[in-house]
């Protein structure tokens, strides 16, 4: 369709213009150039090799959509210098090119995909094998460092039973004696076999013996006789658990550190996750610190005992992922609300550095450091719950919605300073703010040093 006429430009010459508007294409455009009134009026169509066909009787053999796509070609070929066929010989090249490229990728990539599961596949098959063999091919724990007593011996001939050190919910702990040696025996009762094989099962998945944590001499399993119960044999510490020590002794600030500097160092170990000479060491959650789970050897430095409720970080399963495991009074504000994703291993970690760090405050809370005197022992919280078993409420009251911690001094000395920091920073609300186990364990190492 032709539009108006233009007023002629100044200085324009008008002798290009004709008296019949004769159309060609511009650009994509018809378009003519004609000079009188209404020379537009009937136009000539341009001439182009579809004319000619047409003039012939000769029906275009192209789709109309394809024809408007070359005619486009040819103008902007125009417009570039190009020649249409070679425009669409460098086009044709092109695609040509990337076919290939995407018939490659198309055959290549999966290939690269099945390989690279295969390959981890057999990584995660040859640690299985290694965890495997840890567990099934360990020779029995204890056997470098304390005289051993035989797993094939009955260990109620072997050990002789004194006194109750304490009952809990699932065994009782007696001290006994083995060829003049003292060890402490957990007894499980038949009832209680799932607590026996999973703390056994803890035992032998951390693969390695630690300063920090409860050593085991043997154990026995006596389940060919359905009415005998389950044995673990283990070294005797001297002074009983943290909290009966505390609540007996004031320390000094050297003994403070050294037992607090234990713990961090116990429950580093129990985090990681390393090989080492050809065994594995997995990351172990403790789920249950507290200040009876702590135990004071006889020369002042602290073991973590009782793994009955801990869990492997490489392996967590349903059992696993009960959030309120426990005792309330130790339990993070998290864990208190049932507000944790438990299908993540630093979950289960940042639980335990907010239990750690109450029993940490109970240490400092008995020790004597420069003008801090202490007062008598208190469980954590005993001011606001009670010494009393505390219950879930009153624990998510005080925790979880009021965010009440424990009293910690105010102090111009620079190593009651720190360890106060740490503590904060170990039970703040926010479980991702929360140092690591590495982190509290560097921290006292530096207190160490200090003192």
């Amino acid at each position: 369709m032709f539009t108006s006429c233009f007023r002629l430009p100044p200085f324009s010459n008008s002798s290009q213009f004709n008296a019949k508007c004769e159309a060609e294409i511009l650009n994509g455009t018809r378009t003519c150039l004609c000079q009188g009134s209404d020379c537009n009026i009937n136009p000539t169509e341009p001439v182009t090799p579809e004319n000619k066909k047409q003039a012939l009787g000769i029906e275009s053999s192209e789709p109309k959509r394809l024809q408007q796509k070359r005619n486009l070609t040819e103008d902007f070929s125009k417009s570039i210098g190009t020649k249409p066929e070679k425009l669409m010989a460098n086009n044709a090249s092109k695609n040509t090119f990337a076919i290939v490229w995407i018939s490659l990728a198309a055959v290549l990539l999966p290939l690269l995909i099945a390989g690279l599961i295969s390959r981890l596949r057999r990584c995660s098959g040859h640690l299985e094998t290694k965890l495997l063999q840890v567990v099934e091919d360990s020779p029995p724990i204890g056997e470098s460092d304390s005289e051993r007593i035989s797993q094939d011996s009955k260990p109620n001939k072997s050990v002789t039973l004194e006194t109750v050190l304490s009952q809990g919910r699932y065994a009782s702990v007696w001290k006994g004696h083995v060829m003049a040696q003292n060890v402490a025996v957990k007894i499980f009762p038949v009832t209680s076999t799932s607590s026996w094989q999973k703390e056994r099962d803890i035992y032998y998945l951390l693969s390695e013996e630690h300063s920090n944590i409860t050593k085991i001499i043997a154990l026995k399993d006596t389940l060919e006789k359905i009415d005998e119960p389950l044995w673990l044999i283990m070294d005797y510490c001297e002074n009983g658990s943290l909290r009966d020590y505390l609540a007996k002794k004031v320390l000094s600030w050297s003994e403070a550190v050294v037992l607090a500097s234990g713990i961090t160092s116990g429950i580093a170990f129990l985090h990681s996750e390393c090989i080492r000479a050809g065994s594995v060491k997995v990351a172990v959650a403790h789920r249950d610190l507290k200040s009876t789970n702590v135990l004071v050897k006889k020369d002042g430095t602290s073991v973590i005992s009782d793994f009955g409720l801990a869990v492997s970080l490489n392996y967590i399963h349903d059992e696993s992922k009960n959030i309120q495991v426990g005792t309330y009074r130790y339990m993070s504000p998290e864990e208190l609300l049932t507000t944790v994703a438990l299908d993540s291993t630093e979950t289960f970690k940042q639980m335990d550095i907010y239990s750690m760090a109450l029993v940490l405050w109970e240490i400092i809370s008995r020790s004597e450091v420069a003008d801090f005197h202490p007062e008598e022992y208190q469980l954590p919280f005993a001011e606001m719950v009670g010494a009393d078993a505390a219950t879930l409420n009153n624990m998510v009251e005080v925790v979880a919605l009021k965010l009440c911690r424990p009293y910690l001094p105010s102090t111009d000395h620079e190593g009651l300073k720190l360890f106060c920091e740490t503590v904060q920073e170990c039970w703040d609300p926010d479980p991702e703010a929360r140092l690591t186990a590495d982190g509290t364990e560097m921290r006292l190492k530096e207190l160490l040093l200090m003192t």
